[in-house]
């Protein structure tokens, strides 16, 4: 990815998927680890992207999913988390702000 200057880590789909829009819009990719352990290829993108612009992360979930040791090994890593889905939900809205609501919808005409 062109322009890359975050990156989200989950490890869960749910938590992926809330975080899906925001990403997309600001050019984030989402990177899927393990609980306790980087997988080999999330350090292989990390690894490539050496010396590059990628100056923050955001950790989607809490330390039951997450450790703080995988967390450590992301560049300047904010974590994000919630007790339930739900309020994880309505506290990333408040903070990085809402998905991106397209202003225009392509019509195709019949």
């Amino acid at each position: 990815m062109v322009g890359v200057t975050k990156v989200a880590i989950t490890n869960s789909i749910p938590d992926a998927l809330s975080i899906a829009s925001i990403a997309s819009a600001n050019n984030e990719p989402i990177l899927i680890t393990d609980k306790d352990a980087i997988p080999t290829s999330v350090g292989a993108y990390l690894a490539s992207t050496t010396g590059s612009a990628i100056t923050s992360s955001d950790v989607i979930g809490g330390t039951g999913v997450i450790s703080d040791a995988v967390e450590s090994k992301f560049p300047s890593p904010t974590r994000h988390w919630g007790n339930t889905e739900y309020f994880f939900y309505i506290f990333l809205f408040k903070k990085i702000g809402p998905p991106p609501i397209p202003t225009a919808l392509p019509i195709k005409p019949t």
